[in-house]
Formats: C-alpha cells, structure tokens, sequence
C-alpha cells in the first residue's frame, strides 16, 4: 500500500510528526472544533467507470464516526489518448454510507490538460447533509470515467500540485489529547 501522505498530526504516524495545518478553532459546536486539511493526490488516476476493478481508490482516514464539514480541490489533470476532461469525475464514500459524487470539468471539455478548482464544497450549509464517517474513520475518494477510452488502461491522471482540502469535525483540544493524535492519513489502493 503506497501512502499519499501524511497530512494532519499533533502525534506520531509511521515515523512523521506534522503539525495541525489549519485548525480554526474560532469555529465550534458542542466539544467539537473545525479543523482542516491538505491531502497531496497527485498521481491518482482514473480507469474505467466508477466501481471498476482496475481503479485507484484513495482511502483518507479521520477520527472515527467524525463528521466531514466541506471538501475542496485544486487538481491539474491530463487525459491519456482519446479521453474528454468532461467525462472525469470523482466521488467520495464513507464506511457510513454517506457519498457524494461530482463532475470535474464541463460535459464539451476535450482531451489534454486542464485545472479543476473548487474552493469548497459546504455539506452543511450548502447541500444541507452532514458527511458522516463510520466507527473507522475511513472515507474513500475514486476519480473515475464516464466513458472507458482505454479499457483497463489509466484513462487520466493527477499531475503534481493536485490537492485535496478537507474540512471536519474534530474533539476539543482538551479532548484530543486524549487521543494522542489527531488527523488524517491517506492511502491509495486497487478497488
């Protein structure tokens, strides 16, 4: 299992100790603080269509049974053969049960390289959901094709600098610490 990165720590993960990037802890409810992140996806690509044997699937792990405010995206694309940019799309599941499934670029984008930028995506406010995590904390992220161009083969692929930006839940300061460590980690994985 190749990891993406560690991003997010105030503990120790395979040897890497990272700080809290961005904790905005002006921002809270009940014992819980927002807290976001920065996932490092370059080299993820898509394959054949969503659910398919042959494509990579980043796993992201948070706390168990946290809660996903909004996610975001900054990805520099490039279409391999025949693809369309428009026929890319990504989605995002939780062990829960929660997914959400977008389009990156407009339906009459053609072959080559392009920019998907998407601030953030608000699940509470704007979509009016909450992205809930199951008791293992994993959320799992699949870029895939609409149309199989080169079956079994990378339809497209993230180059350097794609990012994912991720906001979520997290216990007080006073209550992680309890935990020890707090974050994300990212692993990608065949289906």
């Amino acid at each position: 299992m190749k990891f993406a990165g560690l991003v997010i720590g105030l503990g120790v993960f395979a040897g890497q100790t990272m700080a809290c990037d961005a904790c905005d802890h002006s921002v809270g409810y009940g014992d819980h603080w927002l807290a976001s992140t920065t996932i490092d996806i370059s080299g993820l690509s898509a394959y054949d269509g969503l659910g398919q044997s042959v494509d990579q699937v980043l796993d992201a792990v948070a706390f168990a049974n946290s809660d996903i405010h909004g996610i975001g995206w900054n990805l520099q694309v490039e279409t391999i053969g025949d693809s369309w940019l428009g026929d890319l799309r990504m989605q995002f599941r939780s062990s829960n049960g929660e997914s959400y499934d977008t389009s990156l670029f407009g339906s009459n984008d053609g072959p080559g390289q392009g920019q998907s930028f998407v601030p953030m995506v608000d699940f509470w406010g704007g979509l009016g959901f909450h992205f809930l995590q199951g008791q293992d904390g994993v959320f799992e992220v699949e870029l895939y094709d609409t149309v199989v161009d080169n079956p079994g083969g990378a339809e497209a692929t993230l180059m350097d600098g794609s990012v994912l930006y991720i906001q979520y839940w997290v216990p007080s300061p006073g209550t992680l610490a309890l935990f020890g460590a707090c974050g994300l980690m990212a692993a990608r994985r065949r289906r």
